[in-house]
């Protein structure tokens, strides 16, 4: 065997046994975090003071945020490999990179031609978009049309009311008050 060769089955071993030891480490992590969480969970199952509730729900916007964080930088680290060694295998351009047993994959979306862009572009050189986009017609909601509807009878009451939204509430997160004092 050649010094080279020998040189850079070292180099591969290595990067193997970090690679071992790096995913252990995560896994440590992850762990910690399901243990952290599990005791966060107790502590909202029982009784407790609404500024409890208030500080757990702060915290856990937090984590979530760190979370989304840390996870954007890992989709960036498969997305640079997979765009730069993965093979295109559809005909939508997803990639596919394999290695030691990981496939690793990823999907292009909103690939194309911005339609908001494009018809900016055609009104700004004075064109109307349709000389090369199809239109597409959109209804909003009118309350006053919506009422009308109704008194002339095309529509119900009752079928109105089964158009309409299921309640959502978006729960912001608590902030503790300042006192001006």
């Amino acid at each position: 065997m050649t010094k080279k060769l020998a040189a850079n089955k070292k180099v591969t071993s290595l990067v193997e046994r970090s690679a071992k030891t790096q995913i252990t480490n995560l896994n440590d992590c992850v762990r910690s975090f399901s243990e952290a969480f599990a005791g966060v969970s107790t502590v909202l199952s029982g009784p407790i003071a609404p500024k409890v509730a208030g500080a757990a729900l702060s915290a856990m916007r937090e984590v979530a945020k760190i979370s989304a964080d840390i996870e954007k930088v890992a989709k960036g680290r498969v997305l640079e490999l997979v765009t730069h060694n993965g093979e295109v295998v559809t005909d939508k351009g997803t990639r596919r990179y394999v290695e030691d047993g990981y496939v690793f994959e990823a999907r292009p979306s909103r690939s194309g031609t911005d339609p908001k862009k494009l018809e900016a572009l055609f009104r700004a050189k004075g064109l109307d978009p349709e000389r090369g986009m199809d239109t597409v017609i959109t209804y909003k909601v009118s309350e006053h049309k919506l009422f009308h509807a109704i008194e002339r009878g095309d529509l119900t009451t009752a079928e109105v009311e089964a158009c309409k939204y299921e309640e959502s509430w978006t729960v912001l997160t608590p902030k503790q008050e300042q006192n001006d004092e």
